[in-house]
């Protein structure tokens, strides 16, 4: 699956870490790192997803960068959560506050309708545990979104909306 992403040219340090989606999970993530630092997704995981047939809904994935170590778990749930322990210690990567990698978790989750839990399990160099992060998410959702081969929705509900 890839998204095209809106021409929205965010700070390098924002562009660097988001830019990790894109390789991993073939997915484009625009980002606006204007005022709210909102991700901008028109054509969002979320609507790209239809109505999940044929998916494995679940995904984790653990990807080390150096020393630091991170995990991603992700379902294709249809309701937005997010929880984001990184322990970061700096207060800015680069121009990016510290406090923003959280903000970018929760509002690519809430925008995607997906619950998710990042963790960066060690690691002391804070770029290294949020690029780690990212890429954890990725691994994640390319696994969530992997085809099944059948027509099913992975619900018990038998919906996914």
């Amino acid at each position: 699956m890839i998204i095209t992403p809106q021409k929205t040219v965010p700070s390098h340090s924002v562009k660097l870490l988001i830019g990790n989606l894109s390789p991993h999970f073939l997915f484009s993530v625009p980002f606006d790192a204007s005022a709210d630092s909102k991700l901008k997704t028109p054509n969002s995981c979320h609507s790209a997803l239809g109505e999940r047939r044929g998916i494995t809904r679940f995904g984790h994935a653990y990807v080390p960068l150096d020393e630091a170590l991170s995990r991603a778990v992700v379902d294709i749930s249809s309701r937005p959560f997010c929880h984001v322990d990184l322990g970061l210690k700096r207060e800015m990567l680069g121009q990016l506050s510290c406090e923003m990698i959280p903000h970018v978790f929760e509002s690519f989750a809430t925008s995607a309708r997906l619950t998710l839990h990042v963790d960066c399990i060690r690691g002391f160099n804070d770029h290294h545990r949020s690029e780690s992060a990212f890429k954890a998410l990725a691994v994640a959702l390319r696994t969530a979104i992997a085809r099944t081969g059948d027509n099913s929705i992975p619900s018990t509900k038998d919906h996914l909306k």
